[in-house]
């Protein structure tokens, strides 16, 4: 029998070498494939750009960023970025650092469909009439290339009807249309609204508005839907419903302006700004409710929310800081609907601003 001493010696002298030999943890975690994220999951694909206009813009220059800041590429941009910026609401601007290429792709029909998300993001501006979330910004006529030296070298390239100039160049291309001239005389319709509130204003000292064009064509596009609204339910529906505080809104000056809205509504006779009766005249008919408000702030009460809905005509008209209307009406005849829209909304649910705004004796 063989001796056990020497086999439990000669396993002993191999046991660390066994032991060293023996893959650590660490070892099984470096022989690991390092596996990374798809770096397609979050970025948002730029649409194509034509060959024949890619030739022109790829020469175009890099705008240098304003004040310091870096220029936003698409794939840079974080998840929680994207999110915050698609969930915005202002169109006042395109982001993307080469704003030619945000007309041209909102030309292209790209504000929808596939490449929407991105274009809500950097091309808000050029696809606004396509974004109900959108307030519209002001239409402008000017330059967009981030120099204007560069629209003036694409014109010793490029005709006047070339895409890029349409689109990027219209003020160096001589392309932007040349506003009406101002018309001197209103209509007799618009003249009689705009002097009878007026009159009304100036019984409780109260500074004229003026006549608000943008106001009157809102009007008019509000009037004309609901009278087809009316028609269409047989007459079964009320005809006057306001409209959305988003159709009321848009921007004056650079600024976003929500607008007062008053409606008028007459069956057997054309609805207008003038006659002697409620019946006919609509101001007539608004200014009656002047003695529901002095009624309802008496001896200085609150202004409430649902008292409002009963004199809100009248206070609109008398409104100090409203200082533009327009109104138009569906049609001439009777069973028509009239609509003034006021410059900026009066009505502010707060009694500090209505003490402040109705010149009333209460």
């Amino acid at each position: 029998m063989r001796p056990l001493v020497p086999v439990l010696a000669f396993c002993l002298a191999f046991l660390p070498a066994a032991v060293k030999c023996a893959p650590t943890e660490d070892d099984l975690e470096d022989d690991l494939d390092t596996v990374l994220p798809d770096a397609n999951a979050h970025s948002i694909q730029t649409p194509p750009i034509p060959e024949d206009l890619q030739e022109v813009l790829a020469h175009e220059p890099i705008p240098e960023p304003p004040d310091g800041q870096e220029i936003e590429e698409a794939d840079e941009f974080e998840d929680h970025e994207i999110k915050k910026r698609a969930a915005g609401k202002d169109c006042s601007q395109d982001f993307f650092y080469y704003r030619c290429r945000c007309r041209i792709w909102a030309k292209q029909g790209f504000c929808t469909g596939y490449f929407q998300q991105f274009m809500t993001i950097f091309c808000p501006k050029s696809c606004a009439q396509h974004y109900d979330f959108c307030i519209k910004p002001e239409e402008t006529c000017e330059d967009v290339w981030p120099s204007s030296d560069y629209c003036k070298d694409m014109s010793e390239t490029v005709s006047a009807s070339h895409p890029i100039a349409v689109e990027c160049c219209p003020e160096t291309f001589d392309l932007c249309p040349t506003p009406p001239p101002p018309t001197s005389q209103l209509s007799e319709f618009d003249q009689n609204c705009l002097d009878n509130h007026n009159a009304k204003r100036q019984i409780h000292n109260t500074p004229p508005m003026a006549w608000c064009e943008k106001c009157a064509e809102e009007s008019k596009r509000v009037a004309i839907k609901l009278k087809n609204r009316f028609v269409r339910s047989g007459f079964k529906v009320h005809p006057l419903k306001h409209s959305t505080r988003r159709e009321r809104t848009w921007v004056v000056d650079g600024k976003s302006c929500q607008h007062g809205e008053n409606m008028y509504w007459t069956f057997s006779s054309a609805p207008s700004c003038t006659g002697e009766t409620r019946y006919e005249n609509c101001i007539e008919s608004w200014y009656e409710e002047l003695g529901i408000y002095k009624n309802k702030r008496r001896g200085g009460r609150p202004v409430k929310r649902k008292d409002i809905s009963l004199y809100g005509h009248v206070t609109q008209m008398l409104w100090k800081a409203s200082t533009g209307v327009g109104c138009a009406r569906s049609g001439d005849g009777p069973n028509n609907i009239l609509v003034c829209m006021y410059e900026a909304s009066g009505n502010l649910l707060s009694t500090t601003q209505f003490n402040r705004n109705v010149n009333v004796d209460l």
